[in-house]
């Protein structure tokens, strides 16, 4: 078994993760969302002019983490200064303290796209400690659209049914071929909507 595989992630689903680079010697940490092809690499989707990304451009290796929780992402958004890191281990990038695990990489490929680059990155060191959450958005998607198909009939057709269906598209953008995606297509059918 591969160790992402180990870790428990799924070909082509979108994790939520917090990246850290370094610029200048200085850590930057912004959340972003990755996936695996095959097991072995990381793939993320940067957009033109992030921090993130032009860090990674520049000193061509990043850290994914994997916190315990949610708190992170809030920290890393707003409250950036609160931070705390550590020395990597291989590569010339800060790791995320008290996360529950850390994946050191260095950049293997990149494809420019219209407003972003996709990064691709091979692991070169990774730290597994207790309590890893793999944060993916599809679980919380269905359950809020569970509760929104409680209220349906309390709300405007029109407002219902574009929540749904952003819902069900982001659902098969982070989960695709899932539970979670049988699921909410066919919480759409049953409630007369296309999907």
């Amino acid at each position: 078994m591969k160790k992402l595989e180990r870790l428990g992630m799924k070909q082509g689903w979108v994790y939520e993760t917090i990246i850290s680079t370094g610029r200048y010697r200085l850590p930057h940490a912004a959340p972003f969302g990755i996936w695996t092809d095959d097991y072995i690499t990381i793939k993320s989707n940067f957009y033109k002019g992030s921090k993130t990304l032009d860090n990674i451009l520049s000193f061509r290796n990043y850290a994914v983490n994997l916190p315990r929780d949610t708190r992170p992402f809030y920290t890393a958004l707003f409250e950036e200064e609160q931070m705390a890191f550590l020395r990597s281990r291989k590569i010339d990038a800060p790791v995320m303290d008290h996360s529950a695990a850390c994946l050191e990489l260095t950049v293997k490929g990149i494809e420019e796209k219209e407003t972003s680059f996709v990064i691709e990155g091979s692991v070169v060191h990774s730290r597994m400690g207790e309590g890893v959450c793999l944060f993916n958005r599809a679980q919380s998607l269905v359950m809020e659209s569970l509760v929104m198909a409680t209220r349906i009939h309390h709300m405007s057709p029109t407002v219902a049914e574009a929540r749904l269906n952003e819902n069900l598209r982001v659902i098969r953008k982070v989960a695709p071929d899932s539970d979670f995606q049988t699921m909410a297509e066919s919480m759409q059918k049953k409630l007369g909507l296309p999907c």
